[in-house]
């Protein structure tokens, strides 16, 4: 994500989220939620924003039952723009909601949503570009009451049947990095191309995100478009802090202008991009794999290639193994030992992550706690301080270092199966076998010496695989720790090559395991 933001007084054809902080503070200076007397003074200010931009707008406006009270309705009213483009195509819409949760002044929730829009539109309209198709702006109402606003504009404005494409701003906290959630009822193939040619700085996201997304029930405004509209569209949400979500502290003091830029950094060009191509065309059935590297941004590929790298990772596991034997570099026993420190690690490993909550009461809430991210830190070490130990007490020869690497990459292989059947969003978790396999080649070959190649080798898996340690419990809940816990030392066994090679891993060992129980035992003084 951004290491800064943009001053007030950065270029006018650039995103400022110094200028978007302007637009958040006013919007969040009272609880506004849908039929209160403070929406009113919102909508009064965005309409003002938006004629200041020499926009037209529309006020659509309706009444719905509310979720909160039974058999009352309250009054809503959409705020809908268009700015029109040089072709007949379609439209595409950018939209966030206005209104806030009844206890939050809503400046993350989604004040940001909307400042981001105000802003990248003004941006937009200050290089004088004129795009290709329309360009539809709707901050809905309701959005915390059911939706009501988004299935407001989707069954009756006129302008609904015009829309193309969609990009929802949303927060689900009040800091961190802004994820890049897909919304299709097909393929991810053509709208994910289109988003790595824009030429996004700082993107971020998965399609192992986009498959749990698409089997969880998500509520949000881009889901209404995408079952009552069939429109296809991106979700940007920023969703660290989540311990101010729909809360109190939900205000402008606590919305980290870095995740404002982050999700600026994504619109401004994505206007750009997606307002100058045919979004009828965009409608695909085929899907890729896609995840962000750093330097490197989006890597992807098709869905049909997933089977075929998982074939061929068993035929090379299955093709080192018979050659490793052949050089007398592998034997049983060691092989057996492999395995036993392994999920001997696994076990342990879970079983911290499932006590985890009885050792951190605030894991009870649904809420990531305010120092959930110190807590993971602190499992991991501690996990990460038994694999090192258990790999250092069974794995102590350096000419079986090739046999040890055996449990951890049939582990994976085996956890990939399923993968490339149900869940081929998360296919790219083969690459770090791949690179496994290369690490397990080299140290058959060369009888155990690698330790720098291996170590070279590694980057790729903790690029992959280090950040979804940290991003699990934030996504799933803190209760679920255990998915961290185990997932790390999964990670530690495709590791076994370099960690077997260290001199002092007992030592390294001894000082992690240290370091968590110190920030344990800090945690009991202080609850």
């Amino acid at each position: 994500m951004p290491r800064g933001v943009k001053p007030l007084h950065a270029s006018k054809v650039e995103f400022s989220a110094e200028r978007a902080s302007l637009h958040i503070r006013e919007m969040s200076k009272t609880k506004h939620p849908s039929g209160s007397e403070e929406i009113k003074l919102v909508k009064e200010y965005l309409t003002s924003q938006l004629t200041e931009l020499g926009l037209g707008f529309q006020i659509q406006s309706d009444s719905g039952k509310a979720r909160r009270y039974v058999n009352k309705k309250i009054e809503l009213n959409n705020i809908v723009s268009r700015i029109k483009g040089t072709g007949q195509g379609k439209a595409l819409l950018i939209l966030a909601h206005y209104d806030s949760e009844h206890y939050s002044y809503g400046a993350a929730d989604d004040a940001s949503g909307v400042a981001t829009i105000l802003e990248a539109i003004r941006a937009y309209l200050s290089t004088g570009k004129k795009s290709m198709n329309d360009i539809i702006i709707l901050f809905t109402d309701g959005e915390e009451q059911d939706m009501l606003g988004a299935k407001l504009f989707a069954n009756e404005h006129p302008w609904a049947k015009d829309v193309g494409f969609a990009i929802n701003l949303e927060a689900r906290g009040t800091c961190g990095p802004s994820f890049t959630l897909v919304e299709t009822n097909g393929g991810n193939a053509n709208m994910v191309g289109l988003y790595s040619k824009a030429g996004l700085k700082y993107p971020l996201g998965t399609s192992l995100f986009y498959s749990v997304y698409k089997r969880m029930p998500n509520d949000g405004d881009s889901r209404i478009l995408r079952e009552k509209l069939d429109v296809d569209g991106f979700l940007f949400a920023f969703m660290d802090g989540h311990y101010n979500y729909h809360r109190v502290t939900d205000n402008y003091k606590n919305v980290s202008l870095k995740s404002v830029q982050h999700q600026g950094s994504y619109l401004l060009p994505l206007i750009d991009a997606f307002a100058n191509t045919n979004l009828s065309k965009l409608k695909t059935q085929k899907d890729v794999v896609f995840f962000n590297v750093p330097v490197l941004g989006m890597v992807k590929y098709s869905y049909d290639l997933v089977v075929p790298l998982l074939l061929i990772s068993i035929l090379s596991f299955i093709g080192l193994i018979i050659y490793g034997f052949h050089l007398k570099r592998l034997s049983w026993k060691a092989i057996g030992l492999g395995f036993l420190a392994f999920f001997l690690s696994i076990i342990i490993s879970g079983f911290i992550g499932f006590k985890s909550v009885k050792l951190f009461p605030v894991l009870h809430s649904s809420h990531f706690p305010e120092y959930g991210h110190l807590i993971t830190l602190t499992l991991v070490l501690i996990c990460i301080a038994i694999y090192v130990q258990l790999v250092t007490r069974f794995c102590r020869s350096q000419s079986n270092i090739a046999s040890y690497l055996i449990a951890p990459i049939l582990v994976w292989i085996l956890l990939n199966i399923p993968v490339a059947i149900f869940l081929k969003g998360a296919g790219y978790l083969i690459i770090p076998v791949v690179f496994s396999l290369l690490s397990l080649l080299l140290i058959i070959r060369n009888n155990s010496q690698t330790i720098i190649s291996n170590t070279l080798l590694a980057i790729p898996m903790i690029l992959i695989l280090a950040p979804m340690i940290k991003f699990l419990p934030l996504a799933i809940g803190p209760r679920l720790m255990i998915t961290s816990t185990v997932l790390l030392t999964l990670m530690m066994g495709l590791l076994t090559g370099v960690v077997t090679q260290y001199r002092f891993k007992n030592i390294i060992s001894v000082s992690l395991f240290g370091i968590g129980l110190g920030v344990i035992v800090y945690f009991k003084i202080i609850s």
